[in-house]
């Protein structure tokens, strides 16, 4: 490769395109919710989040933070310390960040599906 080429002159590396997505993806996705889709399996988000929890003194479910809604939240929240506080709300912001992208992917490869057809 000439070092004197541009960015967008140089070969590109094979990118993650729709079909290679939907093979990696369970056939049945289409008829999973949202919600389902953060629950398939732990996911690494999980797997930190739970060390996380663990480093502020938490022994919650990193789900039920993410899951509930804000007044529940507020309750579960409460009676921590400020610094707990801020760990829980930090993760519950990160986990619905997580899976509103999730969603966010999957409607865009149902879209291509549908255009594809």
């Amino acid at each position: 490769m000439d070092p004197r080429q541009s960015v967008n002159d140089r070969p590109r590396e094979k990118s993650t395109t729709a079909s290679n997505m939907e093979e990696a993806l369970p056939p049945d996705l289409a008829t999973i919710k949202n919600a389902d889709l953060f629950k398939m399996k732990p996911s690494t988000f999980e797997r930190r989040a739970e060390k996380t929890l663990a480093k502020a003194g938490l022994t919650i479910n990193p789900s039920n933070l993410i899951d509930t809604d804000s007044n529940e939240f507020n309750k579960i929240v409460e009676n921590m310390s400020p610094d707990q506080k801020k760990v829980a709300a930090e993760l519950r912001r990160k986990g619905k960040n997580v899976k509103h992208a999730i969603a966010a992917r999957e409607r865009k490869r149902l879209e291509l599906q549908h255009l594809q057809v």
